[in-house]
């Protein structure tokens, strides 16, 4: 019951901050700094920065070499939640919008999540596709995002947060202003 709450509270959350005028509506997230680790991960390649929530440790040691394409690995060693980083933006247009297609359809399984939910958002510039699935396990939120650079420049992440379902939660306001510390710096 607890996360069945926690989906209501996060996909009311986000309808509730956004504007009814748009087809796609802007976002605004409760960011509290106090819930966030002080040193944002920077990436001075693509030009974006995200805090992950506090008392989350980056996990160097996890990323194989061969894994160029994952950027940060995050964890909280008390609720085994993670936070995973990837860059999408060496995918060819065409086969980005069949990768979209391809997770909606694997999110929607219903044998794999008992809840899900798919809402599309504006934040500090990016269009983000947000996944919040549920099961008895894990609550999972996959948020692709999209950002059209200056020179057609674009940026394309996959922010992958894996919370435990025993998750107190309280622990739910810092992934909050973790999304919300998402920005381009272009």
């Amino acid at each position: 019951m607890k996360n069945l709450y926690i989906l209501f509270l996060l996909t009311f959350g986000i309808a509730a901050c956004s504007s009814p005028t748009q087809q796609v509506n802007k976002v605004m997230f409760n960011v509290d700094a106090k819930l966030l680790n002080p040193e944002p991960y920077f990436n001075k390649k693509l030009n974006f920065t995200i805090n992950a929530p506090i008392n989350w440790q980056t996990e160097h040691a996890i990323i194989p070499d061969t894994a160029e394409n994952v950027l940060a690995v995050y964890t909280n060693n008390k609720t085994k939640a993670s936070l995973l980083v990837t860059n999408l933006t060496q995918i060819p247009d065409n086969e980005f919008s069949n990768l979209k297609k391809n997770k909606e359809q694997a999110a929607f399984v219903e044998q794999n999540w008992a809840n899900h939910q798919k809402t599309e958002f504006i934040h500090n510039g990016f269009f983000i596709t947000q996944y919040v699935l549920q099961n008895q396990q894990a609550i999972t939120f996959k948020l692709i995002c999209e950002k059209s650079g200056i020179d057609g420049d674009n940026i394309r992440l996959l922010l992958d947060y894996f919370i435990p379902s025993t998750t107190d939660i309280n622990q739910f306001k810092p992934i909050e202003s973790s999304i919300g510390s998402l920005k381009s710096l272009n």
